[in-house]
């Protein structure tokens, strides 16, 4: 069985950072649905804030995508910021 390597540092207020320090959010799919928004944006009651997620995606250098769905063979995929951008 594979596994993907990645040496992950979690400091609070930095999110994850790989080993060359850069920023990553990590979601799953989830009944087929993603959000790259923050998850205070989802939901009752919450609106999503534009200008907030787009300084989001100007601080992270992208997201991994997983779907867990398909354990114990998890797919995964990298997103950057300038894709979820387009």
């Amino acid at each position: 069985m594979k596994f993907l390597a990645v040496v992950w540092l979690r400091v609070k207020g930095l999110g994850r950072m790989d080993g060359n320090g850069k920023k990553w959010d990590v979601h799953s799919i989830f009944n087929g649905e993603i959000y790259f928004c923050p998850s205070y944006m989802v939901g009752s009651g919450r609106k999503f804030d534009e200008p907030g997620f787009l300084e989001k995606l100007d601080d992270i250098e992208g997201y991994i995508v997983s779907d867990i769905s398909l354990f114990p063979s998890i797919p995964y995929w990298k997103i950057t910021s300038e894709q979820v951008k387009m």
